[in-house]
């Protein structure tokens, strides 16, 4: 299976480059398989009690072009040119209360570049751990997640983002508590009958009030409706659930 993941993201490449060639150069880093390696699925990951806070108020609300200038400035991608570059006016952003939906996981997925491209100043200028920030965020996020499962997820509208939810946190970084059974039956009767995933169904039209993500791209799919950021965080939700699945497995192999 991995080989063949390979061969997808190595003919996916060319496409991506072909239709977004400023966003695959700011961020092609993030397509290299050893970037997302995960040392030690699972261990020591649990969430904390109590809500996370960094102790500031929001200042802004977290933009799409906000959350990509200071992911490429930590890239080396940004004006600096420089990886690891924690410029100011992102801390006063990403380090602030307060944020819910898509901005608090555009907040996580800031420090887990942190973590990923090991910029360890960050852990100098706010002696703070970095992976305590992280599981801080991820603590909210379960919270909002749960929320969110409780309703009937505004048809379709919700589904990308309650799955940008778990993959992030459950996917990427490997906490149990967002691999629930029941989420995971939440995500398999999203799937069309193609295979992906979308957020516009029969009772709702794209001009219905969902706020498409800005590179997002409808896929040339049949007229099943499939989109792009919706189906890629389904595929990254259910990857966690097949790694936690074989984690699983080997352990009951193990001790028998």
């Amino acid at each position: 299976m991995s080989t063949f993941i390979d061969e997808i993201v190595t003919l996916a490449k060319p496409y991506v480059y072909r239709t977004l060639p400023v966003y695959y150069n700011n961020f092609s880093e993030l397509l290299k398989k050893e970037f997302w390696v995960v040392s030690s699925w699972n261990k020591d990951h649990v969430l904390l009690n109590t809500p996370f806070s960094f102790g500031n108020n929001q200042v802004e609300k977290i933009t799409e072009a906000a959350s990509d200038r200071c992911l490429t400035e930590l890239l080396g991608t940004g004006p600096s040119k420089k990886k690891c570059t924690i410029a100011s006016e992102c801390l006063d952003i990403m380090e602030a209360d307060g944020y819910k939906g898509y901005e608090v996981t555009h907040q996580l997925l800031y420090f887990i570049l942190i973590d990923r491209l090991r910029c360890f100043s960050y852990d100098r200028i706010r002696h703070q751990r970095n992976d305590y920030v992280i599981k801080g965020l991820c603590s909210n996020i379960f919270q909002q997640a749960s929320d969110l499962s409780k309703t009937e997820f505004n048809g379709r509208i919700d589904h990308d983002l309650f799955m940008e939810q778990i993959a992030f946190c459950g996917g990427l970084l490997g906490y149990k508590e967002f691999l629930r059974s029941d989420w995971l039956n939440y995500i398999l009767s999203w799937q069309l009958d193609s295979g992906c995933f979308s957020v516009i169904n029969s009772k709702l039209s794209e001009n219905s009030g969902y706020r498409r993500k800005r590179m997002d791209v409808k896929l040339a799919d049949g007229g099943y409706g499939c989109f792009g950021h919706c189906t890629a965080v389904a595929v990254i939700s259910l990857g966690g659930y097949l790694r936690e699945t074989v984690a699983t497995m080997k352990t009951c192999i193990e001790w028998n």
